[in-house]
Formats: structure tokens, C-alpha cells, sequence
């Protein structure tokens, strides 16, 4: 709900970098949430996702992980439980999951069901041993520059667009994925909004604002 989460944020002093905080943080959670971490466990009945339970609407997801561990008795998902009967579009760019899911169903993506508008994966990776999306039913899926570690890409159903298979070390490698997923480094001298990432040794990326102690996870 981004009203209650634009409340939230406000009552507790949080905000998004270049939004004002109130209706106008609330209309950019409409259609995007960018620099979004979750590090919480989830636990839920059916559904448990780390960042979104079900999307309507045009939907942008831009430099978004999860890392805490999902839990559920049906579907965990570490970034959307799902997409159903949506005529808009959702984007989905740098973004990854390591949080560990549990449950029967488990994927980064959880089911894109009767949707007229299109799904697109850009510059995505999944460093988990589970699927990319667990299911693609009468959905248009595009997927772009997007890497696995395994070879489960997408449980039931197809995309237009392959996964590219890699390895964890590549993904912790600062040179592989500044080449060949093009997040650009965080820059403390020279501060850009499209420069947010942050690379050390061995570790997936991370958002600047990981590091900040006054950072509100949502």
C-alpha cells in the first residue's frame, strides 16, 4: 500500500532521496520504488515476499535486493509473490535476491498469471539456488542480460530472452558486474543519482545507502 508506506516513512523521519515525503512520496510508489532493501525475516500464510506481495498497475522496480529469509507455506518469493491480470507494465532492473526462501514454491519472481502488459527483466541476477520466476501462465515476459548460478530459470512456462548461466564468484567479482550488468560504482566526490553501488571484495553488490546509519528499511 505506498500511502501507508509514505505514512510510515514519515512518521519515522525516513524519506527517498529527491521526493517529498507525504502524497508526493505515495504517487512515486504508484509506479516505482528504486534503492529499496529489505534485510527483515518474512513470514507469512499462503504468500511471503521480500519486497512486494502482488502488483497492479505500471510498476518500476530499479536497484532493488532482498537479503532477509522469506518464509511461507505456499510460495516465498525474494521479490514479487505476483503479477495477475495486470494490463500495465513492470519493470524490473538491477535487481537481485540472497535471501534464502522457504517453502514449497520458491523463486526470485513468484507466478505472472493473465496479464496483458509486459514483464521486463533487465540486468537482474538470482545468486540463490532456486528459480528465477516459478511461473509464466499467459504473460509476455522479456528478459535482458539477466544471470543465474543454476540452471532454474523459470519453473512452468517460457520468456522471450534467455537467462545466462555464471557463477557466485562472478557475481561477487567487481569487474564482471560493472562489464556485464553495468551497475554503476557509488562515487562519494562526485554524488549522482544513478551512481549507487558499492563493490568490495568477495561480496555481492550493495546500495550506498547499506552503509548509511540512518537508512529505514521498508
Amino acid at each position: 500500500n505506498p500511502t501507508e508506506i509514505a505514512n510510515n516513512l514519515k512518521k519515522n523521519g525516513g524519506f527517498i532521496p529527491g521526493v517529498r515525503a507525504g502524497k508526493n512520496t505515495s504517487d512515486y510508489l504508484n509506479t516505482t520504488l528504486k534503492n529499496v532493501i529489505n534485510k527483515a525475516n518474512v513470514n507469512g500464510s499462503m504468500y511471503a515476499s521480500g519486497i512486494i506481495n502482488f502488483i497492479n498497475g505500471t510498476t518500476k522496480l530499479e536497484n532493488v535486493y532482498n537479503i532477509g529469509d522469506i518464509d511461507s507455506n505456499n510460495t516465498s518469493s525474494g521479490l514479487i509473490s505476483g503479477i495477475n491480470q495486470n494490463v500495465k507494465d513492470t519493470r524490473i532492473i538491477n535487481c537481485y535476491n540472497d535471501g534464502k526462501l522457504n517453502s514449497n514454491n520458491s523463486s526470485m519472481i513468484g507466478n505472472l498469471e493473465y496479464n496483458l502488459g509486459n514483464v521486463i527483466l533487465e540486468n537482474v541476477f538470482n545468486p540463490q539456488d532456486n528459480y528465477v520466476i516459478n511461473l509464466v501462465k499467459e504473460a509476455n515476459v522479456s528478459v535482458n542480460n539477466s544471470y543465474v548460478v543454476t540452471n532454474k530459470f523459470i519453473n512452468l512456462g517460457t520468456s522471450t530472452g534467455e537467462f545466462i548461466q555464471t557463477t557466485k564468484e562472478n557475481l561477487e567479482d567487481k569487474t564482471f558486474i560493472l562489464e556485464k550488468l553495468q551497475y554503476k560504482e557509488f562515487d562519494e566526490e562526485d554524488y549522482d543519482e544513478e551512481l549507487v553501488w558499492v563493490f568490495e571484495d568477495n561480496s555481492l553488490p550493495k546500495l550506498f545507502v547499506d552503509y548509511s546509519p540512518a537508512n529505514i528499511y521498508i
